[in-house]
Parts: C-alpha cells; sequence; structure tokens
C-alpha cells in the first residue's frame, strides 16, 4: 500500500483510513491495525493526528473510542464538543448533561465543549426558561474559570 511505501506522508494515512471506512464495513481488524499504525507515524503531526482520530471517529463513533480520544490533550481539545454532540444525538438531552458533568471540568478543556453544551440546553428547553437559564449561567461559569471572560463572550 502507498502508506507502506510512503509512511510520512500524514494525507496518505487519512486517505488510507477513510477509504476503507468508506468502502468496506467488514474489515474492522484491517481499519484498527491501520488507524493504530497511523497513529504511531503521525505523532509528531498532532493537527493531522486530529483529522485522523476525526475521520475514525465520524465514521465508528463510540464512547470507547472517544474517551481515548480525550487522553491524548493536542487530539482531545478536538474532538470533546463532538463527543458531546455525539452523545446528545445518540442519549439525548440527559446523556449530554450526564456527559458535560463530568467532562466540564476534566482537561482538555475545550471552549467549544462549554459552548455547544450551552446550544443543546437550548435546543433541550422545554417550558421551564428560569431552569435553562440556570444551567446555562453554570455553562458560562465554568467556561470562564478555564478561559477568562473575554473568551467566552
Amino acid at each position: 500500500a502507498s502508506t507502506q511505501l510512503y509512511e510520512k506522508d500524514p494525507s496518505l494515512w487519512l486517505f488510507h483510513l477513510s477509504a476503507l471506512l468508506d468502502y468496506d464495513t467488514n474489515r474492522e481488524k484491517e481499519v484498527e491495525q491501520l488507524f493504530e499504525k497511523a497513529i504511531v507515524k503521525l505523532m509528531k503531526e498532532p493537527e493531522l493526528l486530529a483529522k485522523c482520530w476525526k475521520t475514525l471517529l465520524n465514521k465508528k463513533p463510540s464512547d470507547a473510542l472517544f474517551l481515548r480520544a480525550l487522553r491524548d490533550a493536542a487530539v482531545g481539545v478536538e474532538v470533546k464538543d463532538q463527543y458531546l454532540m455525539w452523545k446528545f444525538a445518540k442519549e439525548g438531552l440527559d446523556g449530554a448533561r450526564t456527559l458535560y458533568s463530568s467532562a466540564a471540568t476534566e482537561p482538555p478543556f475545550s471552549l467549544a465543549f462549554h459552548l455547544s453544551m450551552k446550544s443543546i440546553e437550548e435546543i433541550g428547553e422545554t417550558g421551564n426558561s428560569e431552569e435553562t437559564q440556570k444551567r446555562i449561567r453554570k455553562i458560562f461559569e465554568i467556561a470562564t474559570l478555564h478561559f477568562g471572560d473575554k473568551s467566552t463572550g
């Protein structure tokens, strides 16, 4: 494969991974092995490593994969809000709130994570505006704690 010949070319890793995920759903083991190799080869390219993770998470999302991605600070910042949105789509408002409560004050810190939760609260609002406003205020308090008041507005 081209990734063996040009193993330092990150775009080939992404292309190969995307192709396997898009066109061949019966090759889970091969996808897993390729992904593990890509992680090793792209370790010194955090932006490209994050793209590789996002590619996999967009095609095969799971709690286990998201939690693994969050262990790498550079990648975690990029995918933390994606995890929240996926959790909301999968488990609804309660699932998103549970994840937010457990992850909001844990690194890696991501402003997008807090802003996504604010949007989820607004979407999930069901009549009790005062309660929703309290939750949104709490989200901004936590975001301000980590990013200051200039970034959260």
